[in-house]
């Protein structure tokens, strides 16, 4: 069997699924956590309709506008070559930039529930999640707990920084028994 610093590789990655579990965020937490995402979602989503259509409008002005032009030029010969040519750029120019602008200012149609409810289920399911996972997967998703890496060092887990979503939510579960709190994790002890 392989052995991982005189400790045996299942010991080790057994300990990983017990330190990710030690990082699950309470439920209530994250149910309030899903509900405010789910609520400046729906609040972003009505700016930029507003966005959106107050874009759409402008385009359609220019393009009321360059109708105008046209039939100016060509119907009624009020404008020279230069001024039609010059005026007829310049209003291309505006609606390529609106019809751009609504574009981006229209967000993807996101299923957001479903979204947060499966970030809500990794987050609640780390550990299990990982120990099903592919090699591949496991260093994603460890990098997406732990951006900065981790550390396996005298039989326990360590890390200088823990995704913010863990830090937030989490709650250690550390026995006060007199220790000291490994490097990076460093739960606030009670007096």
């Amino acid at each position: 069997m392989e052995r991982v610093l005189g400790t045996r590789r299942e010991e080790v990655e057994q300990s990983f699924v017990e330190f990710l579990e030690q990082l699950k965020p309470k439920h209530e937490y994250l149910r309030l956590f899903g509900e405010i995402i789910l609520d400046v979602w729906k609040e972003k989503q009505v700016q930029a309709v507003a966005v959106h259509d107050a874009l759409l409008r402008r385009s359609a002005d220019l393009k009321k506008r360059k109708q105008l032009l046209v039939e100016a030029f060509v119907y009624k010969r009020a404008l020279d070559q230069h001024t039609y040519r010059d005026e007829f750029d310049r209003l291309n120019e505006e609606i390529t930039l609106a019809d751009m602008e609504a574009e981006d200012a229209r967000l993807d149609q996101l299923d957001v529930e479903a979204a947060v409810e499966f970030g809500q289920y990794v987050l609640l399911n780390a550990g299990r999640i990982w120990s099903e996972s592919s090699p591949e997967q496991k260093q994603r998703l460890q990098k997406l707990i732990f951006p900065a890496g981790v550390l396996f060092a005298e039989g326990a887990y360590r890390t200088n920084t823990t995704s913010m979503i863990f830090f937030e939510f989490g709650e250690l579960h550390v026995q006060k028994e007199g220790l000291v709190a490994l490097p990076g994790i460093e739960p606030g002890f009670e007096d």
